[in-house]
């Protein structure tokens, strides 16, 4: 029964991290309608931004996590304004291959500044085991759960009682007539992408303490296989082709009316790039 207990509560700190990583992404997609692809590699960011501080320039923890969300909102800024902002008006096709290409611009820069070994993950921070009726629970995993609450607590808190979350409400439910009203739709975009890339910087912290190594290819959540067919998707893009599909089949019914062709299209990109990925690595084995 104690084995069954920490079992789940293991369950639950991993679902937190996947909760930081999923509160970025689903705030962008749910105010600007964006499937911002790059997310995983600007959690990517964040973990390489607090290896650099840490080990290269000597920096202490705090400084380092505040670095990194700090790079991570820069970043997630800058893709907005240079990626996205110009195809505002663009068919969602054009966004969505955009979106791939910001992915793949983000890690292939990772593999020229840090290559492509897997890097040790520094310790920041040291919070001791808690026993509670014979079941250990793991510092980190406690740390996790609490930070993953506040935010969400918070993010809520946000969105549904100050000016600004109003103002992402107004946007997401019609970009139009929010600018009609007076509000500021790329500010408000900025905004939004300015926080969902904040909060990937802390996605990044607590999945590096958990996972203890960082790779360019972060945003791949799944085990490295040696071997496998073309024909057939390493294990390693399980996880996030299923999230992107998931997202793709969940887009709301009024918006299939609209687009009839939008979650075909979308479906369809996701399994070349996974398909091009998983070419790119039986490639790279037969080399």
């Amino acid at each position: 029964m104690t084995r069954l207990i920490e079992t789940l509560i293991s369950g639950l700190s991993l679902g937190s991290i996947y909760a930081l990583m999923a509160l970025g992404y689903t705030m962008v997609y749910g105010i600007a309608k964006m499937l911002n692809f790059a997310h995983g590699d600007i959690i990517m960011v964040g973990a390489y931004a607090v290896v650099t501080s840490v080990l290269t320039l000597g920096m202490p923890p705090l400084v380092a996590i505040l670095i990194s969300i700090a790079v991570c909102a820069l970043l997630g800024i800058t893709v907005e304004f240079l990626a996205y902002r110009p195809l505002r008006q663009a068919p969602p096709l054009a966004v969505l291959i955009t979106a791939i290409g910001v992915s793949y611009l983000l890690q292939n820069l990772a593999l020229l500044i840090y290559g492509s070994e897997q890097k040790a993950f520094p310790v920041l921070f040291t919070i001791p085991s808690v026993e509670l009726g014979g079941v250990y629970i793991d510092g980190i995993t406690i740390a996790t759960m609490a930070v993953t609450a506040i935010i969400m607590v918070g993010l809520s808190l946000f969105i549904n009682r100050t000016r600004m979350g109003k103002a992402m409400r107004a946007v997401s439910e019609d970009k139009e007539a929010a600018e009609l009203m007076g509000i500021s739709v790329n500010r408000t975009i900025t905004v939004t992408f300015a926080i969902g890339s904040a909060l990937a910087g802390v996605a990044a912290i607590f999945y590096g303490a958990a996972y203890t190594y960082i790779r360019p290819f972060l945003n791949r959540l799944g085990k490295e296989m040696p071997q496998m067919p073309v024909e057939l998707f390493d294990e390693r893009f399980t996880s996030k082709l299923a999230l992107q599909t998931m997202i793709a089949g969940g887009v709301p019914k009024k918006r299939r009316r609209e687009d009839k062709g939008m979650v075909d299209r979308i479906s369809a990109t996701i399994i070349l790039q996974g398909y091009m990925e998983a070419q790119s690595l039986q490639t790279k084995n037969e080399i």
